[in-house]
């Protein structure tokens, strides 16, 4: 008896623990270590922006990268500016144990390549779950509920408008490694 408890501690214990809670990343998260402007003092002395990317976790595990400017007043609010240039990949996600597994492709961008076709091919990453923020790409994220508004609103814009984007934000490749 003292042995198959001794297995269940070092074999299946280990597993049930090590899984990612996966409601803590829901929302979106902002690359770390952004290089912040300020605004002309006569425009609004608090005001900065950045360019950055977000990360967006959804509901029914979407996935959205947003290459955009961000605007923020420190304290106050920050938001996704919808008049500056971005690029908008969405797809899904899954956990993996400790890791989070997106698949996306590029929906839409402000200004268009010659030559490109929307959507682009389909890529796939690994999110890595660290203490207090995310590793994705080389670069890490934090959460950033006060972005939360604005990528959904960036997102809904898109749903409407992008070709190859319907009802849900969706990656439509007949060889999905996605099972969701």
């Amino acid at each position: 008896m003292i042995i198959v408890k001794a297995f269940l501690l070092l074999f299946c214990l280990p597993g049930l623990t090590a899984s990612l809670d996966e409601a803590h990343v829901h929302g979106a998260w902002l690359q770390d270590g952004l290089k912040w402007t300020g605004a002309p003092q006569e425009v609004n002395q608090h005001l900065q922006t950045g360019a950055a990317t977000v990360i967006h976790f959804g509901e029914n595990h979407t996935f959205a990268l947003i290459h955009c400017w961000v605007y923020r007043e420190p304290g106050r609010y920050a938001s996704i500016s919808h008049g500056d240039g971005r690029s908008v990949y969405v797809g899904k996600w899954e956990s993996k144990g400790d890791d989070i597994v997106v698949e996306y492709r590029l929906v839409d961008r402000t200004i268009r390549i010659k030559g490109e076709t929307l959507p682009g091919p389909v890529e796939q990453a690994t999110v890595k779950d660290a203490a207090g923020f995310l590793s994705f790409k080389g670069q890490k994220f934090r959460r950033t509920a006060e972005l939360d508004q604005s990528a959904d609103e960036v997102l809904n814009g898109i749903k409407a408008t992008a070709p190859g984007v319907s009802g849900q934000l969706l990656v439509a490749e007949p060889n999905n490694l996605m099972t969701h």
